[in-house]
């Protein structure tokens, strides 16, 4: 039985790297080939034994909304549900996972970033409960990085197979390792311990690396190296690249292995 059920997809940002055509479709809904790119986060959270999808969205993407409606209407009869929450103001990754914590309780949860996707078998996400099952700790996911991408992610310090802080942005001479977390965290419920009283720092956010550093010096994290095809899709050039390689391993992108 899986021992987690629930995953919060932070869903509410406003996509300006793909201006002009985010004002109008949220970066959510763009597709990867001919699939919205939410959808296949949909499905490999579907297929890693998730029920609960829990959708942060802002105001201003009812495209988004109506998603959500069409994959409850969908899923009706087979006990998986999609809720949708509605961060305010764009403050943060950190404050929009907080916005989850009465319909995530005391349960241990995922969460997915959408610009991040990942084709593999087994799942990335299932891979990542599996170890969760077997350690009991927080897992993030991870990919080694050329050198001069570093400044672009947050670098994780571990000891072994064992997280022990994460540097935002470093600079490439001074990062602590060349693996980059990614997009799929599980997390133990104590997280919004540490995001409630998060202060604001980069960019006046609330992120989310201030709180997990701090849980860090409480509780073990471990580290999954990313295990099949990652694709960076918060830019043009990542989408194109995703496109094209679902258009060529159509079996590994549906699920039909």
């Amino acid at each position: 039985m899986n021992l987690i059920t629930k995953i919060v997809i932070p869903a509410a940002g406003l996509g300006t790297r793909f201006y002009p055509t985010t004002k109008i479709i949220p970066k959510e809904l763009l597709p990867v080939l001919n699939v919205p790119a939410i959808q296949h986060i949909a499905n490999e959270a579907i297929r890693s034994g998730i029920q609960d999808l829990i959708i942060i969205n802002s105001r201003n993407k009812p495209l988004l909304s109506e998603w959500i409606f069409q994959f409850n209407r969908e899923h009706n009869t087979n006990g998986i549900s999609a809720s949708e929450l509605i961060q305010e103001s764009p403050l943060g990754l950190g404050h929009a996972i907080l916005q989850s914590q009465t319909l995530v309780g005391d349960e241990v949860f995922g969460v997915m970033l959408p610009d991040d996707i990942i084709f593999s078998y087994p799942p990335a996400l299932k891979q990542m409960i599996d170890l969760y099952q077997e350690s009991r700790s927080s897992v993030l996911c991870v990919k080694k990085t050329p050198t001069n991408l570093l400044s672009n992610y947050g670098v994780i310090k571990s000891d072994g197979d064992r997280i022990t802080g994460i540097v935002e942005k470093p600079e490439p001479h001074k990062a602590p390792s060349n693996f980059c977390a990614l997009g799929r965290y599980i997390l133990e419920p104590e997280i919004f311990n540490y995001l409630q009283t998060a202060k604001p720092t980069v960019n006046k956010e609330i992120q989310l690396t201030d709180s997990l550093n701090l849980m860090m010096e409480h509780q073990d994290f471990y580290k999954h190296i990313v295990q099949g095809n990652h694709f960076d899709i918060g830019t043009p050039p990542g989408l194109l690249s995703a496109s094209m390689f679902a258009s060529q391993n159509p079996n590994l992108v549906s699920g039909q292995y």
